[in-house]
Formats: C-alpha cells, structure tokens, sequence
C-alpha cells in the first residue's frame, strides 16, 4: 500500500460515494493503491446501504472511522491522523475533504512531489484559484489579512495535503492539532512545500461552510499561536502605553510652564490619560496571562486521547 486517504465526512455521503471511483481512477492512473479510511464525524444521517463497496482497482481498503459525537472537521481530523498513526504503517497519509473540492489528480501531485525529494518532505496544496462565492473570497482574504496581522505570517492552504509518516509522527504529539491542523503542523516546524492547485466543485448537495464556520476556523487558527499573539499585543499595548506617559508629561509641562493651556483643559485631559494608562495597563497584564496560558501543553494530546472519541470501524471493502 502506497498511501492511506483520510477523509473527515459529516452527512456527506453523497459526495464521498461519488469521489471514490474518481479517487480510485486516479490512483491507478499514477500506479498507485491505497486505503480510504472515512472520518464519520458523528453523522446524524446514517450510511447508505453499499456505500464504498466497491468494485475498485487501486483502493485496496474503505473503512469507515465512526466517532461518539460530532467533533467539528478539524478535531475529527486531529482523531483521524492519531487513529493512522496507531493502527496503520502506510508510508505516507494523504489527507483532503470528501467533497470534490478537493481534487483526485491533485492528490496524485501531492504524492509524486513529496516522493521526489531524497527525503520525503510534507506537501500542501496552495489554492491557486477558489471556487466559492465572492462574499466567502472576501471573508476568506480578510481572514488572511487578520491573520497576518496577529500572528506575523501568512499559512495560504488549507488541509489538503500529503505527510510522509515520519512527520505524522511527530504531529500527533502536538496539542495544538486538536485546534487546527495546518497551523499546527507550522507551529511543529515541520518542513513542508506548497504545490498551487485550483480548488474543484462539489460532487452533490450544499457546502456547509459559510461566514460563521470560516471565522471559527479562523480563531482556531489563531488560537494555535495565542502566546505569539499576545507577545505581539503585549509589545503594542507598552508601546501605547510609553506614547500615552508622554503625552501626559508634555499636556502637564504646557499647564505649567507656558500660558497656553486653556483653563479646565489640562485638568481634562490628564484624567483621560491617566483611565487610558490604567485601562492599558489591565491590558497588559491580560495579554501576559495570554502567553503564559499559551505556554501550557495540557488538554487534549491526540497520540494519548484520539480512542476515547472513536465508537468503532468498519472495514467495508477489502
């Protein structure tokens, strides 16, 4: 086996039964085979009847991953590649959405590019060009532009990608996974490359990801560097907060020392000062326990806890 597909699904079973024989075209056009192993994240529709039965030439295996409750995409994710990492020895894991989006031939790239490189390196598919509507592309960029702003650099992909397993070893010991998983997977400092692809449509249905679910994500992207951010805040606030002394140093100097204040005026404004120093202050201190929170390394560690989420798995073909 050459690969093992993992695929978060939540309904979606339409689109996935529809992707597999796409999926399997395109492994067997690159020589290629492999497992799927669906990610159920607690699916409120059950699985059709004959679903990934088959037949197939290149997918040796179709298994089903079902999960006690609904995690949301990242966390079943984060449950998927601790459940590969213990229960498979696949030398690589490719991972990308079940919906079409993603598309079979990129995947292929994404294999042949990791395994080109004398070592075999992690790839990610950079989207070159989206297929959403303009109000989730603006959202998208501004999200971009939020995060490059809080964190001081830009991540420009998403989850589709392939990891050889030494890397996926490593990964799995990272709290930061259960937040999000290319964020950690920079946090990790695991090297990567980034192949641009063009983002495909969907095979069936609606996507379910809109405005609310992108700044979800987007927060929990953020959250993965929450003491970057706050050393970054902490630097802002005590740079606002050295203008703010001087400024009411200069206001008490005019009041005493020349005839231009205005009577009341110096009075007013110093008190203003003084609540800005004092709310910058708090602001300070509140972003200090940010990185110190950020420093912890407790809650979930997906190589210790994945199995407490996984209700069973059913291998449906091979």
């Amino acid at each position: 086996m050459d690969v093992l597909v993992l695929i978060p699904l939540y309904n979606d079973w339409g689109s996935a039964a529809a992707l597999l024989p796409a999926l399997d075209a395109s492994l067997a056009r690159g020589g290629l085979s492999g497992e799927v192993a669906f990610i159920d994240d607690g699916s409120a529709m059950p699985r059709p009847a004959g679903f990934g039965t088959g037949p197939f030439q290149a997918i040796s295996a179709c298994t089903v991953v079902s999960l006690r409750m609904n995690l949301g995409h990242q966390r079943a994710l984060a449950v998927g590649l601790a459940w590969a990492e213990a229960r498979r020895s696949a030398p690589f894991v490719a991972v990308m959405d079940g919906d079409g989006e993603d598309a079979p031939d990129d995947l292929v790239r994404l294999l042949e590019s990791s395994r080109s490189r004398t070592e075999p390196t992690m790839v990610f598919a950079g989207r070159a060009k989206r297929s959403e509507g303009r109000t989730f592309r603006v959202g998208y960029k501004l999200y971009r532009l939020i995060f490059r702003v809080l964190v001081g650099m830009n991540v420009n992909f998403g989850n589709f990608s392939v990891l050889p397993r030494r890397d996926l070893v490593r990964l799995v010991a990272s709290a930061d996974l259960w937040n999000h998983y290319a964020a950690a997977v920079v946090r990790s400092r695991i090297p990567y490359e980034v192949v641009p692809s063009i983002r495909g449509t969907r095979l069936d249905g609606q996507s379910k990801m809109n405005l609310l679910s992108l700044v979800m994500h987007g927060l929990s992207a953020v959250a993965v560097f929450s003491d970057r951010v706050g050393v970054r805040m902490l630097t802002l606030t005590a740079l606002l907060a050295a203008a703010g002394v001087g400024v009411l140093g200069l206001v008490i100097w005019i009041r005493l020392f020349t005839d231009l204040a205005i009577e009341g005026w110096a009075t007013n404004a110093a008190g203003l000062l003084v609540i800005a120093l004092l709310l910058l202050t708090g602001l300070f201190f509140g972003f200090s326990l940010m990185i110190l929170k950020g420093r912890e390394n407790g809650g979930f560690l997906p190589l210790r806890d994945y199995g407490y989420y996984i209700a069973g798995e059913e291998v449906v073909t091979g």
